[in-house]
């Protein structure tokens, strides 16, 4: 199943779509739409690894 949500990076809101997976959730990149649900988990994850950050933001498919 497949949902629509944000993250706040650096004061920058960031839109995904969120897939969740058998431990843990796939998160890609989207250009538009609503807010959807913030996972602040993940934001946490991606303020310690900016790499994987740039990566999302890149378009690739981050699974965390």
């Amino acid at each position: 199943m497949q949902t629509t949500g944000h993250l706040i990076i650096n004061g920058q809101k960031v839109l995904v779509l969120v897939r969740a997976e058998k431990y843990g959730r796939a998160l890609k990149i989207r250009k538009s739409g609503q807010d959807g649900n913030r996972f602040e988990d993940e934001e946490f994850y991606f303020l310690e690894y900016p790499n994987r950050l740039q990566e999302l933001m890149d378009g690739k498919v981050i699974h965390v």
